[in-house]
């Protein structure tokens, strides 16, 4: 009997599926047609919206679903990051689930790491050079050996965040 009681409780009393006024692609479309609306909800030109995702989809992987496409993953997640919005806003604004909202902003994100990981370098990538007020004396005792330690936080730190 519970196992039914569990059974009837996860599939037979799901809400109906929502049917939006216009689809998530089209308010996404709908956005990036007008450069001013597109910055308000983006914080980017349409120009750039299509060269940053023309650039993640080609060289850093992103890629469609079966549920939605790479411009609206790109379009909700730039909309949450820029406002900023919650994953409960998105959902209620995008009629999609929490699951496909919180799956399509972490795809983009891993994206855009591999994306910093490639822009963002030091010009010194061995660190043979300490800047000079990190040598004077009120400041060494501090920064001693810390570059060694920071560049390996840093490292398990997007190790973490890719996964």
């Amino acid at each position: 009997m519970l196992m039914y009681a569990m059974h009837y409780d996860k599939y037979c009393t799901r809400a109906p599926y929502r049917q939006p006024f216009m689809s998530r692609l089209q308010w996404v479309q709908n956005k990036l047609q007008d450069r001013d609306r597109c910055y308000k909800m983006f914080r980017i030109s349409p120009t750039m919206f299509y060269r940053l995702h023309e650039l993640l989809t080609e060289s850093y992987g992103l890629k469609s679903s079966k549920k939605s496409s790479s411009i609206e993953a790109l379009g909700m997640f730039l909309w949450m990051v820029g406002a900023p919005q919650s994953v409960r806003q998105a959902e209620d604004r995008l009629e999609r689930s929490l699951g496909t909202v919180h799956t399509n902003f972490y795809k983009v994100l891993k994206c855009l790491t591999k994306l910093a990981k490639d822009i963002i370098k030091p010009e010194d990538s061995d660190f043979t050079a300490i800047h000079p007020r990190l040598m004077s004396p009120r400041f060494y005792p501090f920064f001693k050996d810390c570059i060694e330690q920071l560049t390996a936080l840093m490292y398990l730190v997007l190790c973490q965040v890719i996964r």
